[in-house]
């Protein structure tokens, strides 16, 4: 699994509780788990490619928004969101082209909000198996 660079110390207990009563849902134990061993940051640039040949998709993971009091974080994201999206998917990432990775809080897996098309698209069943996948260009 890829390290993440410019990673955020981890969360405490108390701050991931504080963010979940913030929107009002529970984070997956796998997304927990991932914030306490990369609070956000940008994978290194030889790890930043997921693809799904099947479908003809290729996603640039660029930066992922960490739990901390930074100007791009996981609580801003969530509340600058376009509203027709539904509450439970968290944007987690920010992908190369202008769109969105998002957590689907109910299950952990994450998807592609494409920002040209406002089209999700599902990509893997947890943030784990997306950096799993990544590869270089």
């Amino acid at each position: 699994m890829i390290t993440l660079q410019g990673s955020n110390p981890p969360p405490s207990p108390d701050e991931i509780a504080a963010f979940e009563r913030a929107i009002g849902l529970p984070l997956p134990p796998s997304y927990r788990e991932f914030l306490k061993r990369s609070n956000g940051g940008m994978p290194p640039a030889e790890h930043c490619i997921w693809r799904d040949a099947e479908r003809g998709l290729s996603v640039y993971v660029q930066y992922f928004f960490p739990l901390a009091d930074t100007e791009s974080n996981l609580l801003k994201e969530s509340s600058t969101f376009p509203a027709e999206l539904e509450s439970y998917l968290l944007p987690i990432c920010l992908e190369g082209s202008g769109s969105y990775l998002l957590l689907d809080l109910r299950t952990g897996a994450v998807l592609l909000w494409d920002a040209d098309f406002g089209e999700i698209h599902p990509m893997t069943r947890s943030v784990d198996t997306l950096l799993e996948a990544c590869t270089s260009d």
